[in-house]
């Protein structure tokens, strides 16, 4: 299994909203993503910004094909797409670059294009960054059977806490 960290450059900010809008990521460098990669996307002078999972390989753009409105369309020469599923856009840690760098065990900087990650050790500490839906569930699941687990609240009005002094009839009626 492989990972990757894209950048997004900071002056572009909106193109992570274009893409989730389209499943779709376009490359201006070419890149070996596969389908079933991590791909966490990093937004300039930021940190990460969402974690999906490659859906297709990152193929080269075909001429008239479907185009993405990105913002530097005219500028940039993008040359090849994948697409994707979301897995998280809830960032539970925004570390910086130099931090996130040394537990995925690369030299490489975010202006050399996508970062490819293929240890496990380092695929796992960028899945950690994110909270997902099965996190939450967990979270949740767990919440609730701590919250089962307590004793019921007490009454703090004495007329209906039992005595420990009161007597058990033996024969008789109660009244």
């Amino acid at each position: 299994m492989t990972a990757w960290v894209i950048p997004i450059g900071a002056e572009f900010p909106d193109h992570w909203p274009i893409a989730r809008d389209h499943g779709a990521w376009d490359l201006t460098r070419r890149a070996a993503i596969e389908p079933s990669d991590d791909v966490v996307f990093w937004l300039g002078g930021t940190s990460v910004l969402a974690w999906v999972r490659a859906t297709s390989p990152a193929t080269s753009l075909i001429p008239h094909g479907p185009i993405i409105p990105w913002e530097d369309r005219e500028t940039s020469r993008y040359v090849a797409r994948f697409t994707f599923e979301m897995i998280s856009e809830d960032p539970v840690a925004a570390p910086p670059w130099g931090q996130v760098k040394e537990n995925i065990e690369t030299r490489s900087g975010l202006n050399t294009g996508p970062v490819m990650i293929d240890g496990t050790q380092g695929i796992q500490y960028l899945r950690s960054l994110f909270r997902t839906m099965l996190n939450r569930l967990c979270r949740k699941s767990a919440s609730d059977h701590a919250a089962s687990k307590r004793p019921a609240p007490t009454s703090h009005n004495p007329s209906l806490t039992p005595s420990t002094s009161t007597a058990i009839p033996t024969t008789g009626d109660a009244s």
